[in-house]
C-alpha cells in the first residue's frame, strides 16, 4: 500500500459490549488512546452505546464535531460483529449500510482521510459500504477477516494504537501485527486500492459487452429518462453504450469516489 500519511486530530472509540464481558473498548481508551492523545494535543472521545439509537446518537455527535469543531478523527468500533454488520449490547443489529452515510459525510468533510478500525469479528466486511458511484465512506479500514479471539483483539489493538499514537506512523503500527504473528487475521485496505484492484484492473483491456450492458440498464431508463417514451429511451441507451469511453468513464468514477481534484 505504500507509506500511509493521514491527517487526524483525534480518536473516537464507540463501544457496545455486554456487561458480563471485558469492556475492552474502555480499557483501550483509558490505557492507551486517552493518554497518548493528551500527550500530543489530540482529542479523545469515548461512547458506550447499548442500543441502535445510542449508536446513531454517538455518530451524530461525531458528525457534528467534524462539521462545527473541525474534528478529523480515527474511529474505532469495539463490539461484536458478523458478516452483515455490528451487534449492539442489547442484541440489536446494525448493517454496514445502516451507517454508511455517517461515515461518508465524515470522510467527505475530511477530504478522504477517515481511517476506521474495528475490533469486531468479520469487521473486514465493512467494504460492503462502498458504492463506487458515490464518494468513499472512508479512506481505509482495518478489521478482522472472520471470528477472532478477544485476547487477540486486545493485544493487537493495544499495540496498534500505542505505536500509532506515539510514532504517528501507520506503517509501523501495522507492522506490529506482523510482529504479533496475527497480520494475516486482518484486512487493511484503502478505498484507492479497492478501486484500482477491483475496477481498474478488472476492466482493463476487457471489451464492453454491449448487449449485456443494454439488458442490465434498460429497466433503469424509465426512472432516469421519464420524459421519453419506451422506444426513445432504448434508442438513447443504445447510443450512449455505443459512444461510451470506458477509460474516461472509470477515470471520472475514480475522481468522484476518491474526491480527487484536477491538478
Amino acid at each position: 500500500m505504500g507509506t500511509v500519511l493521514l491527517k487526524y486530530n483525534g480518536v473516537v472509540v464507540i463501544q457496545s459490549l455486554p456487561d458480563n464481558e471485558p469492556q475492552t473498548g474502555r480499557d483501550l481508551f483509558d490505557s492507551i488512546i486517552s493518554r497518548r492523545c493528551s500527550l500530543t494535543g489530540k482529542g479523545s472521545y469515548f461512547y458506550n452505546s447499548s442500543t441502535r439509537q445510542e449508536f446513531f446518537n454517538a455518530l451524530d455527535e461525531v458528525c457534528a464535531n467534524v462539521v462545527h469543531d473541525e474534528l478529523f478523527p480515527i474511529i474505532h468500533f469495539e463490539m461484536h460483529g458478523n458478516p452483515m454488520g455490528l451487534v449492539m449490547k442489547n442484541g440489536e443489529k446494525i448493517t454496514w449500510k445502516n451507517f454508511q452515510d455517517h461515515c461518508r459525510m465524515i470522510n467527505v468533510q475530511m477530504h478522504n482521510q477517515l481511517m476506521i478500525s474495528l475490533a469486531a469479528c468479520c469487521g473486514c466486511n465493512i467494504w460492503e459500504m462502498i458504492d463506487i458511484k458515490r464518494p468513499a465512506p472512508y479512506w481505509g479500514y482495518i478489521g478482522p477477516r472472520e471470528e477472532i479471539l478477544v485476547s487477540t483483539l486486545i493485544e493487537d489493538f493495544t499495540d496498534f494504537y500505542d505505536l500509532l499514537l506515539s510514532t504517528e506512523n501507520m506503517d509501523q503500527a501495522m507492522s506490529q501485527l506482523t510482529v504479533n504473528g496475527t497480520r494475516n487475521q486482518y484486512f487493511f485496505l484503502s478505498c484507492k486500492a479497492i478501486f484500482e484492484r477491483f475496477i481498474e484492473q478488472h476492466f482493463e483491456n476487457k471489451p464492453i459487452d454491449k448487449k449485456a450492458t443494454f439488458h442490465r440498464l434498460k429497466n433503469e431508463t424509465k426512472q432516469n429518462l421519464p420524459w421519453l417514451n419506451r422506444s426513445q429511451r432504448r434508442k438513447q441507451l443504445k447510443t450512449s453504450i455505443s459512444n461510451l469511453n470506458r477509460a474516461a468513464f472509470i477515470a471520472q468514477l475514480k475522481r468522484t469516489f476518491l474526491m480527487l481534484t484536477d491538478q
